[in-house]
């Protein structure tokens, strides 16, 4: 009898394990996505975010809209709209047109940079290997050379990255 009842414990406590390890989403390499973002309108109690690739995001994502830098006025950045952050969720993507849910509370300045940055969202999440982020070169060839219509650095972008006139 006592080893029938220690049997039926193991098996269920097997079983809960098995359940809570199916319940968790694995986790690893590059969790997020982001893209410039070209363009920003408010009509009719609707924001619409245009981007400059829509890889990566879908309807239900949340996303994290970023004043990167201000804008150039007369020769100097303004910084007033600088660091100007809020989460939306995506209802449609049209094009490169992202739909929210509900409109956005800031007004955000094209001609600085302003981000948009795909956050996942898990009920439960085990990281399974190292939460990363794009390679600083990869970074720089997609946000600085591919827009500039450059095909490749003569230099190694990895060994500029720390010097102090080097962006």
């Amino acid at each position: 009898m006592v080893c029938v009842r220690r049997t039926l414990l193991t098996m269920t406590l097997m079983c809960i394990m098995i359940v809570q390890l199916c319940a968790q989403t694995p986790i690893g390499g590059i969790v997020n996505s982001y893209a410039r973002v070209t363009a920003v309108q408010t009509v009719d109690c609707r924001s619409y975010v245009t981007i400059d690739t829509v890889d990566g995001f879908g309807a239900g994502d949340r996303i994290l809209l970023v004043q990167m830098k201000g804008p150039v006025v007369s020769g100097s950045y303004a910084t007033q709209t600088v660091g100007l952050t809020e989460y939306a969720v995506i209802d449609t993507i049209i094009g490169t047109t992202i739909t929210t849910v509900h409109p956005l509370i800031h007004t955000y300045d094209i001609a600085g940079a302003v981000q948009c940055v795909r956050v996942p969202v898990y009920d439960e999440a085990v990281a399974t290997m190292n939460v990363t982020g794009k390679p600083w070169e990869q970074v720089v060839t997609e946000r600085i050379f591919r827009p500039l219509g450059m095909a490749q650095a003569n230099a190694d972008i990895a060994l500029q990255a720390g010097l102090a006139n080097v962006a």
